[in-house]
């Protein structure tokens, strides 16, 4: 496509470009590929996620690591369009229930591509527990101190993620020690 002439700067309705595409799907080669054509690592799809948003989410640590290295800002806060705002609160609004199959997973697709107002990439990492991810923006300079609109910090979300590490890790000891004690 690049040797015919394709567009790297054409956006869709979303505002999604080859580098959040790309990011989307954690692929640190074609990341680094697109920005060494010149794409902006710090551009905001509609959804309200930048390239290293998206691919912190994903827990694509490598792609980070080039977003990081191109520039990308650390920080940068969640900006969806109002347009998608809108479309989000009304999929939110709908039931599943007499959806096909394919109409509920593109349901599931678009909830799944929205980005909160304000929050970071460092708050999604950290929520998910791509702990890889969290440690690179952390020395990247992100800070954990911002809060998200419910007033969460990165550092609330890495205690409720330790937290269910641990809930796990005991539940799996239990089971453990219950089967033991059930074979011996």
């Amino acid at each position: 496509m690049l040797a015919r002439g394709a567009d790297l700067h054409a956006r869709d309705n979303d505002g999604f470009d080859a580098l959040v595409a790309a990011a989307t799907g954690g692929t640190a080669e074609v990341c680094r590929l697109l920005l060494g054509k010149g794409l902006d690592p710090n551009i905001m799809a509609g959804s309200g996620g930048s390239p290293l948003m998206i691919a912190a989410r994903a827990g694509a640590t490598e792609a980070v690591k080039v977003l990081l290295e191109a520039g990308a800002t650390a920080d940068a806060l969640g900006q969806p369009s109002a347009a998608f705002v809108a479309e989000i609160h009304g999929l939110q609004a709908q039931s599943e229930e007499g959806l096909t199959e394919h109409e509920a997973e593109s349901r599931r697709q678009r909830l799944e591509a929205y980005f909160e107002d304000g929050s970071t990439a460092l708050m999604y990492a950290a929520a998910l527990g791509h702990h890889d991810v969290v440690a690179l923006l952390v020395q990247a300079g992100a800070d954990a101190r911002l809060q998200d609109r419910d007033q969460f910090t990165t550092y609330c979300l890495l205690l409720a993620t330790y937290y269910l590490l641990l809930t796990t890790y005991y539940l799996l000891l239990t089971t453990y020690y219950l089967l033991l004690t059930t074979y011996y």
